[in-house]
């Protein structure tokens, strides 16, 4: 028997409990090299300009910005985008599955785009990084 498959529509923005007890105030020195934010950081450098795709409540932003980066922040989390706000640029809420990334950045340029975390929770992450080619400098 065929079963039609109903068209996937725009998922609503959401809203999640980022209170302050899961913030974690992070400093560069107190970070084990081997964990994702020290191979970032370190892939990333200094005083560039970083897009960080699911920047959550901006921990990663902040490191960046310690580091004399501007930093342009997306998430679907509009209550994470608050805390992010204050170690970012930019905030931006958007869901990446549904717009482009150069849609939603409106033709900004970037030195680094950073996916931390939110590659796995993507139905196409290969298309994700195909589209931060676009936003790229080159």
């Amino acid at each position: 028997m065929l079963r039609e498959v109903p068209k996937r529509t725009a998922r609503r923005l959401e809203t999640r409990n980022y209170s302050d007890a899961y913030r974690v105030d992070l400093d560069e020195t107190s970070l084990d090299p081997n964990t994702s934010f020290s191979k970032m950081l370190a892939m990333a450098g200094s005083s560039k300009t970083v897009l960080d795709v699911g920047c959550a409540g901006g921990n990663f932003a902040r490191l960046m910005r310690d580091r004399a980066c501007e930093v342009t922040g997306i998430d679907i989390d509009v209550v994470a985008l608050e805390q992010a706000g204050p170690y970012c640029t930019r905030t931006l809420a958007a869901d990446i599955e549904v717009n482009s990334l150069a849609e939603i950045v409106e033709g900004a340029r970037f030195d680094v785009v950073v996916f931390g975390g939110v590659l796995e929770q993507l139905r196409n992450p290969a298309r994700a990084l195909e589209e931060a080619r676009t936003v790229l400098n080159r």
